[in-house]
C-alpha cells in the first residue's frame, strides 16, 4: 500500500510530461499547417498581380519536362541502335559462316524462319517457294 502513493505521483508526472509533448506537437503541425497556406496565398495573390510571372515558370516547367524527355528518347535510340548493330554483326557471321559451309551458333534455329517467311511472301505473290 505505501508505493501507491508513489505510483500516483509518478503516473501524474508522465501524464503531464505526455499532455505537454502532445500540445506542442499539436501546435507545431497547426503552425507548419498555417504556414503553408499562408505561403500558397501569397503565390496565388502574386499570380493575380503578376499573370506574366507566372506563365513564365510554367514554361520553364514545361522546358524541363520536353528536355527530360528528350533524355529519355535519346538514350532510348542509344539502345535500339545498340541492339541493331549487335543483330547486324550476327547476321554477318551467319552468312560468312554459311560461305564457308559452317553453321554459326546465332543463325541455328533460324533457317527454318526465314523459309517459312520466304514461303509466305511467295504464296502471298501467288507464287511457290
Amino acid at each position: 500500500m505505501r508505493s501507491a502513493p508513489q505510483v500516483t505521483e509518478i503516473v501524474s508526472t508522465v501524464r503531464g510530461e505526455l499532455l505537454d509533448a502532445a500540445k506542442g506537437a499539436a501546435a507545431a503541425a497547426v503552425s507548419s499547417r498555417i504556414d503553408s497556406l499562408s505561403d500558397n496565398l501569397h503565390e496565388r495573390a502574386e499570380t493575380l498581380r503578376n499573370p506574366e510571372a507566372a506563365v513564365g515558370k510554367v514554361g520553364d516547367a514545361a522546358e524541363e519536362t520536353v528536355d527530360r524527355a528528350g533524355e529519355t528518347v535519346g538514350r532510348a535510340g542509344e539502345t535500339v541502335g545498340r541492339a541493331t548493330g549487335m543483330r547486324r554483326r550476327r547476321r554477318r557471321a551467319a552468312g560468312r559462316a554459311r560461305s564457308s559451309g559452317r553453321t554459326s551458333r546465332s543463325s541455328v534455329g533460324r533457317g527454318t524462319a526465314s523459309r517459312r517467311t520466304r514461303a509466305g511472301a511467295a504464296s502471298r505473290r501467288g507464287g511457290n517457294t
